[in-house]
């Protein structure tokens, strides 16, 4: 299939089906990482049974520790929120997916706001430490999706 011109059966090429699909992969990784962030530290002690899930997530407060983090109680609600807000954007701007899959421009509008939601979340939530939680470079990432799909944009309805 041709990139810039029309296929066989004269539609043409949809890139926008393609940033669809990606960002669905996306949110199937985020929402999973930030709901089993959550579930941790919401709930620290049930989790000590599964004993690979737990080592995962104290090699990750290892790791902060070691980039200045001080994991303590007042840290913890600070990570719940923060996860639990993150978990609702992921959903939000899927929707935002869902509704640029349908060619409308609101959803690129949504799309948008809630990805820059889920960029600027660590930075009221987590105070001095959301670049030891959520490392700047990950928050790029979501910059170009909303750059590719902006360049979508004169597509949608």
């Amino acid at each position: 299939m041709k990139l810039n011109s029309e296929s066989k059966d004269g539609q043409l090429y949809r890139p926008i089906k393609l940033l669809c699909i990606l960002s669905l992969l996306g949110f199937i990784y985020c929402i999973s990482n930030d709901a089993s962030h959550w579930a941790f530290f919401n709930h620290t002690e049930e989790l000590k049974n599964n004993q690979e899930a737990y080592e995962s997530m104290e090699d990750l407060k290892l790791n902060w520790k070691n980039q200045g983090l001080e994991y303590n109680d007042i840290i913890r609600q600070k990570l719940v929120k923060f996860y639990l807000v993150r978990a609702i954007i992921d959903v939000l701007a899927l929707l935002g997916v869902a509704l640029i899959n349908f060619k409308l421009k609101k959803g690129f509008v949504i799309y948008s706001v809630f990805q820059l939601s889920y960029i600027l979340a660590p930075f009221f939530l987590l105070d001095e430490y959301a670049t030891i939680v959520v490392p700047v470079t990950t928050s790029i990432i979501h910059l170009v999706y909303i750059f590719l799909f902006y360049t979508q944009y004169k597509k949608l309805n």
